[in-house]
């Protein structure tokens, strides 16, 4: 389990703000699951929105975690970027690892981030 501090840390980098529910919260990590996994594979935000059938501001809007996903859409989004559906529709940020987090932030961010935390222990 995650210390209190490596938590606010994390839920900071990831934009999370006390009046978002757990739900908004979901929506929010997987929107960021689907950007990371979209510029890994060198997508576009159109790029992906044709392999699936949706427009760009539909992407830009699951990305932002502002539009729900059907669960058809995600098996298709899953499948464009080439990740297994268990691990793009995993339940919590606990379950990140702090450098995936962290790899869009700056680096001075970065090294905040990592010296406020310590090191982590992996699970298991």
């Amino acid at each position: 389990m995650m210390c209190e501090l490596q938590t606010v840390c994390i839920r900071r980098a990831v934009g999370y703000n006390k009046n978002m529910t757990n739900k908004d919260l979901y929506y929010r990590e997987l929107g960021q699951r689907i950007q990371r996994a979209r510029l890994h594979q060198k997508l576009t935000q159109e790029n992906l929105g044709t392999l699936i059938g949706l427009s760009r501001t539909s992407i830009v809007n699951i990305e932002r975690g502002r539009q729900k996903i059907l669960a058809h859409t995600l098996v298709r989004l899953a499948h464009a970027l080439h990740m297994e559906l268990s691990d793009l529709a995993r339940e919590s940020t606990e379950d990140l690892k702090i450098e995936e987090l962290l790899q869009h932030l700056p680096e001075s961010t970065k090294e905040f981030v990592r010296s406020a935390v310590g090191p982590v222990k992996s699970k298991g």
